[in-house]
């Protein structure tokens, strides 16, 4: 094999490699041989609990790579293990449900040093507080619906109901959620949607959340006068029950003192 040097290149049959020093080309191309891993991205972005493959193959078949995780350790082969190394075809690397802890450079190495690397970037998900899926409003009053997201960034929050722009001004869209004005029963037969949008992420994301809002009577001091004032016994009858409710749980919390 015949080696001609040309400034800082290194001509070897077809194939030119650049080097700074005309020894690190030649050591390079008498103890080592080439690493490549498929796919060829060398940062790869993943959200959290997705799968990632990639495999690494060496130039010469005798030797077997290994793979490197971010802390410098070699990992291990049993595929058993949620980030494992299956030897059977070269060395294909899996890792399954990401995790934020595996963002780093990973590294396939083969004996005589040779490697090819890339970095994986770990991603967080839009994830909506579920707990606000299902809300609850007093007739007659005024009720801001909530909706709360954590994602890479913090996410921006859209509404819509009936799958359009709140209208105004029944509705109004506030920096803490979404105002509803003078609550009727027919607002629980509506459709309310949140749209969580982080456009700050590696990778743009957007998700959605229906709400179901229940609609509740407003029983108050008012009802319970007219109630009795225009004899209404069906009304006088829940103003009694009411009534005595208040005294039992009063009695109670007075044996609990």
């Amino acid at each position: 094999m015949l080696f001609s040097l040309e400034h800082t290149k290194i001509q070897v049959g077809n194939t030119q490699i650049k080097c700074t020093l005309y020894i690190q080309c030649i050591l390079g191309l008498t103890n080592g041989q080439s690493v490549e891993i498929i796919p060829k991205e060398r940062i790869v972005k993943k959200f959290i609990n997705d799968t990632y493959f990639v495999s690494c193959t060496l130039s010469d078949d005798s030797t077997s790579p290994v793979w490197i995780n971010p802390k410098g350790q070699k990992i291990d082969g049993s595929t058993q293990s949620r980030i494992g190394v299956d030897t059977s075809n070269g060395a294909d690397l899996f890792i399954n449900q990401i995790a934020s802890q595996d963002d780093g450079l990973y590294t396939c190495l083969e004996p005589k040093g040779n490697r090819a690397s890339f970095h994986l970037s770990v991603i967080r998900p839009i994830v909506f507080d579920t707990s606000l899926a299902e809300q609850t409003a007093v007739e007659g009053q005024t009720y801001t619906m909530k909706c709360s997201a954590q994602g890479h960034s913090q996410p921006r929050i859209f509404w819509k109901v009936d799958q359009r722009k709140p209208p105004e001004p029944k509705y109004k869209i506030m920096r803490d959620g979404l105002m509803i004005h003078n609550v009727s029963k027919h607002d629980a037969y509506r459709h309310y949607l949140c749209r969580a949008l982080d456009i700050i992420s590696p990778i743009p994301d957007t998700k959605v959340m229906n709400i179901t809002l229940t609609v509740v009577e407003n029983v108050d001091r008012e009802t319970t006068t007219e109630a009795i004032e225009t004899g209404d016994s069906s009304s006088v009858r829940n103003v009694i029950s009411w009534i005595l409710f208040i005294f039992t749980v009063g009695f109670d919390l007075s044996l609990l003192q």
